[in-house]
């Protein structure tokens, strides 16, 4: 069972991830933004 949960989640692409973070995490929307922003480029 925990293989498939892990497997599951390696799947999950940033995106789909980003996107639940700022549907359903509002609050910290704007924190990870200005964060991802102070980072510096690569």
């Amino acid at each position: 069972m925990r293989n498939v949960i892990s497997h599951n989640y390696e799947v999950i692409e940033p995106k789909v991830i980003w996107i639940i973070v700022t549907q359903h995490l509002p609050p910290f929307h704007n924190t990870i933004k200005s964060a991802l922003a102070d980072l510096p480029p690569d």
